[in-house]
């Protein structure tokens, strides 16, 4: 039971933090790219770079977070 809870939560967690580029990535599959000669490619390449990024603009997304409330999110990284 309590693995089921935590992985709810840390299913939701995870999702909470990656929708943007989730659904990125999805958009990339529906919507046509026009005339391109390698689609398949260069939806591949794009959704890689999407992932590429993502620990870098996470960082910098609580670097940009920590000054409006230290105390909160010390205790937050801390335990």
């Amino acid at each position: 039971v309590n693995l089921l809870v935590i992985s709810t939560f840390g299913i939701g967690i995870v999702y909470s933090l990656l929708e943007t580029d989730i659904r990125a990535i999805f958009a990339l599959y529906y919507f046509d790219l026009g005339p391109d000669v390698y689609p398949g490619f260069a939806r591949w390449v794009v959704a890689l770079d999407l992932i590429l990024r993502l620990p870098g603009e996470l960082l910098h997304q609580y670097e940009a977070l920590v000054p409006t409330n230290p105390v909160f999110y010390k205790a937050c990284t801390s335990g």
